[in-house]
């Protein structure tokens, strides 16, 4: 009656809690197909595996619950192990004090969807979760960003960076005029 995890990265522990009902008597569990090195709690059901980097590629695994060691019910699923990778920068752009800045990602995983979640940011500061885009109206002053990124396996990326928003300034011309000038050199 429970509902599998169906992703796994290599070397990271893979748990699943194969859940049964009955009417009476008790419940044994067995995995009946499996990958290598994945074991199964016989009474609890306890699904656990640390897949291995030659373990890529989707596994089949069927758990056999058995009441009284009669009465079998199976639950089949795919497992598939993928190592994912996130590269995630952002480009500051031109902050003027009082005016709206967007901090657009530049991001590359091969496990996406990717969700993005400020963890330290100043006042006002705001990110989309699925586009990753940070809103700012900036203040004058020294700032710190945080940004962490987790793909749809649950790897994670931090990006961090910081900046100081300036007091604007119009232009300063620093050319000079020539000095001399002859009637006709016009």
């Amino acid at each position: 009656t429970s509902a599998p995890k169906t992703t796994a990265r290599p070397n990271v522990l893979y748990e699943y809690d194969a859940d049964a009902v009955t009417a009476g008597g008790n419940v044994t569990f067995e995995l009946v197909a499996a990958p290598t090195g994945m074991t199964i709690q016989p009474s609890r059901g306890e699904i656990s595996w640390t897949p291995t980097e030659a373990q890529f590629g989707s596994h089949r695994v069927t758990v056999l619950a058995l009441r009284d060691h009669v009465c079998p019910s199976e639950q089949s699923f795919e497992v598939d192990v993928r190592d994912c990778s996130i590269t995630v920068t952002y480009h500051q752009p031109a902050l003027v004090p009082g005016q709206l800045a967007n901090f657009v990602p530049q991001a590359v995983s091969n496990c996406e969807p990717l969700t993005y979640e400020l963890v330290v940011a100043p006042n006002g500061m705001a990110i989309g979760s699925g586009s990753g885009i940070i809103q700012w109206v900036p203040v004058l002053g020294s700032f710190s960003v945080e940004v962490l990124v987790t793909d749809s396996w649950g790897a994670t990326a931090a990006v961090y960076f910081d900046g100081e928003v300036l007091p604007e300034t119009p232009p300063r011309i620093t050319s000079l005029p020539p000095f001399r000038a002859k009637v006709d050199d016009l």
